[in-house]
């Protein structure tokens, strides 16, 4: 099918809106989220946001060109030409190499004259999309399978602007459409448009995210997805509807994924109301993928690049990782996903890094940094790219070490056998055989008892068991003792207990179920 674009009505236009064409079929091309067109006084700058964040600048035209540029975006997008005074909001379709891509026009006038057109790309190949479709490691698939699986609840998923959230989130409802459900999207504006779903735009004024979803629960829907929970009335009126029924999706602004539960109780939701609603929340980001990956150098990274990697708890000695000698092609999602289980919703009221442990206590969890690092060492971006994903200043402190983590570190098990191992627990709890970790390493004799037990030690799960083995008042008030001293991932429990005499090494044998 021909593309349809923005058409030229003399000769005098040509150049400028074949210029216009060129920047907006390059933009979807690069699958840029937003493009910038801002005028000054002697020129226009056009700028591309690009996937992932940074806003960088395409080419510099003449302001007459932008004169041009202005009525043909204003005259597509329905908007007024006379109008240079006011905030104008509109909505264009395009069709390019037969895609059907909409683009959101927000135009503000500014001072001398000048003016800034942002116009937001968005793909409508992209609200097809199903989690099959998204990049993710199979304990992170699990997890959101999980969540679907709930007849009720609410689910989180926060990142900044153009970090692919909703694309993930219409793929989470891509995955619940069937004629048994009455889905409900209230958005500001609606960006994808699905036939199946009943979408109320949102204006802020007649409309607002807190009266559409009021009237939104009197329609009997099972899945509302809020755009934004923004405002107290918003997140209480949402979190009501997770208890009484409904599947609950939105984004919310918050750095990661714990921040955007103590959000939540910023906005004065009581705590044990916010535990019985909560399913899950999970950050992103969007990180550029590496092109001709076979082809680029190994190198170790640089010192800059290890603090990073030791702020981010993502160290791994003697790692290499590619360079990007052959630049970058696409993009994939990096996800830090929390499931709202009982350890989590204890840690709601102790804050982001008591809701850090407990969450690291789940197959899925890995932090931001710790899995844009994971597609950096698996070799699908560089280290470079990786960083971007976090500052050393934003690194969340995670008093905890998972069992896995310890053995890479300490040499006991390869990280690719245990990336392979951790997919094999996945799957096999997608059939409803739930295995342990430790078991599996057994199993695939990957390595021995004595090892697991060592290892273990490190791990927060060491003081759950050794809490089974002492049972005694005395032994509980000396075991909290070393507790109070210990550091999870740094120092092992069960030698400090050892050397305590606190247990033997028959007891921890026993005590341990891996």
């Amino acid at each position: 099918m021909q593309n349809k674009l923005f058409i030229s009505t003399s000769k005098d236009e040509e150049a400028v809106v074949g210029c216009l064409n060129d920047v907006i079929i390059q933009a979807v091309h690069e699958r840029v989220a937003d493009v910038h067109f801002q005028m000054t006084d002697g020129l226009c700058r056009i700028r591309f946001r690009m996937p992932g964040g940074s806003l960088v600048n395409h080419r510099d035209i003449p302001r007459t060109w932008m004169t041009i540029i202005d009525e043909k975006i204003r005259a597509r997008a329905r908007l007024s030409v006379t109008d240079r005074l006011g905030m104008q909001d509109g909505r264009i379709s395009l069709r390019i190499n037969s895609c059907n891509v909409d683009i959101r026009v927000a135009i503000s006038p500014g001072v001398n004259g000048s003016q800034l057109i942002v116009c937001r790309l968005l793909d409508q190949s992209n609200s097809n999309r199903r989690l099959a479709d998204i990049n993710m490691t199979p304990a992170v698939r699990e997890a959101f399978d999980r969540v679907l699986l709930e007849p009720n609840g609410l689910l989180l998923v926060t990142g900044p602007t153009g970090s692919g959230k909703t694309t993930t989130l219409y793929a989470l409802l891509n995955e619940l459409n069937n004629e048994a459900r009455n889905i409900i999207t209230i958005e500001n504006p609606v960006e994808y448009r699905i036939a199946e779903f009943h979408q109320i735009n949102v204006d802020g004024q007649s409309v607002t995210f807190a009266s559409a979803l009021r009237s939104v629960l009197r329609q009997d829907p099972d899945v509302i997805l809020i755009g934004e929970i923004r405002d107290q009335e918003t997140a209480n009126i949402a979190v009501q509807a997770a208890i009484t029924g409904h599947l609950v999706l939105s984004t919310l602004h918050a750095n990661n994924a714990a921040m955007a539960i103590t959000r939540m109780l910023e906005f004065g939701i009581d705590p044990h109301t916010l535990s019985a609603a909560l399913r899950g929340v999970t950050a992103q980001r969007l990180i550029r993928t590496l092109a001709s990956p076979e082809e680029c150098d190994h190198s170790p990274p640089n010192d800059a690049e290890k603090a990073w990697l030791k702020a981010s708890n993502a160290y791994r000695p003697n790692a290499e990782y590619l360079q990007p000698t052959k630049g970058y092609k696409g993009f994939t999602p990096v996800m830090e996903v929390i499931l709202a289980d009982h350890r989590v919703k204890k840690a709601f009221l102790h804050g982001v890094d008591e809701i850090y442990a407990a969450a690291s206590r789940q197959s899925q969890f890995e932090t931001l940094a710790q899995a844009a690092e994971h597609f950096a060492f698996s070799g699908v971006t560089s280290l470079e790219e990786a960083c971007r994903v976090s500052s050393i200043q934003e690194a969340p402190t995670i008093k905890n070490r998972r069992l896995g983590q310890v053995l890479v570190e300490r040499g006991m098990v390869s990280a690719e056998s245990m990336h392979n191992l951790l997919s094999l627990q996945s799957d096999g709890r997608k059939q409803g055989n739930h295995q342990r970790i430790g078991k599996l390493l057994l199993d695939q004799g990957m390595c021995s008892a004595e090892d697991l037990i060592e290892a273990v030690g490190f791990t927060a799960e060491a003081h759950d068991i050794l809490l089974r083995v002492c049972i005694t008042e005395e032994r509980r008030h000396a075991l909290a003792n070393l507790v109070q001293k210990w550091t999870p991932g740094v120092d092992s429990l069960f030698r400090a207990a050892l050397d305590s005499n606190l247990v033997s090494s028959e007891e921890l044998t026993d005590a341990n179920t891996f």
